[in-house]
């Protein structure tokens, strides 16, 4: 989260958004992508990578859209 001060003092949303409102795969294998409806530009993004033994949390930045696919239930 040091690359994005926008989210500063957000970190209990940062962590809520790996129980998602929407969550999908990340291009790169073994990661994935989460979302949730929080944070200064309605969305948090959180991106994970599973490396055996401990997970960890790529980054975590704010969204503008939504990325629900469209008629998707919003």
């Amino acid at each position: 989260m040091d690359e994005h001060a926008e989210l500063e003092g957000l970190l209990q949303e940062v962590l809520r958004t790996v129980m998602p409102d929407h969550r999908e795969p990340d291009p790169l294998p073994g990661r994935e992508r989460y979302f949730r409806r929080a944070g200064p530009q309605a969305w948090i993004r959180v991106v994970t990578e599973f490396a055996g033994a401990v997970d960890r949390v790529v980054t975590a930045l704010p969204q503008e859209n939504d990325p629900r696919p469209q008629g998707a239930d919003r």
